[in-house]
């Protein structure tokens, strides 16, 4: 017992500064953003869904899940999507249909790299929002150029904002974080 509190080798410096508040906040945040993306998905029309090339998983609860009337039991297949959208690769889909929503369609000047690009935004707009302060001070090691009180206002936006509002300020913080890496 004497000392041998924090003398766990395994255990990485950074590892050991994260709460299991922050954790628990992370994972909601993450599943705030799915719950979002799986709402969005249910309400486009079959012929979007398919320009977006979702996973078949996916694309079939997503089908199910419009298919079905009764509040409750839709909310229900709700959480199916959402599962779905965790086994699948969530931050591209969130990319395409952004750029589904924005453009009309899915340029074809957009190619997997940019795609790629834009889901690694999506993914670091969902860390900074739900680990804060760690998920920054990763982003900065990695672009050392980048200003951390711009970032973190931007952070600090899309935390206050709700509904339209909050998607603008994530929009906007994406933008800022696909700039960064590049």
């Amino acid at each position: 017992m004497n000392g041998q509190r924090g003398s766990d080798p395994d255990r990485g410096s950074s590892q050991s500064l994260v709460s299991r508040s922050d954790l628990r906040r992370a994972n909601r945040e993450l599943e705030d953003t799915l719950a979002r993306l799986s709402s969005e998905l249910v309400e486009l029309r079959p012929r979007l869904l398919e320009k977006l090339e979702l996973p078949e998983e996916v694309l079939d609860t997503v089908l199910d899940t419009q298919a079905i009337a009764s509040h409750a039991a839709r909310n229900r297949q709700l959480r199916l999507v959402r599962a779905a959208l965790r086994d699948a690769d969530w931050s591209l889909i969130r990319a395409r249909l952004d750029t589904l929503l924005k453009h009309g369609s899915i340029p074809a000047s957009l190619e997997e790299g940019s795609d790629s690009g834009r889901a690694r935004a999506a993914e670091w707009v969902a860390r900074l929002v739900g680990e804060g302060t760690p998920a920054l001070d990763e982003l900065l090691a990695s672009s050392p150029s980048a200003d951390r009180v711009h970032l973190r206002n931007l952070i600090r936006q899309v935390s206050k904002q709700e509904g339209d509002r909050r998607k603008r300020a994530e929009e906007k913080l994406a933008a800022a974080v696909a700039g960064l890496l590049r």
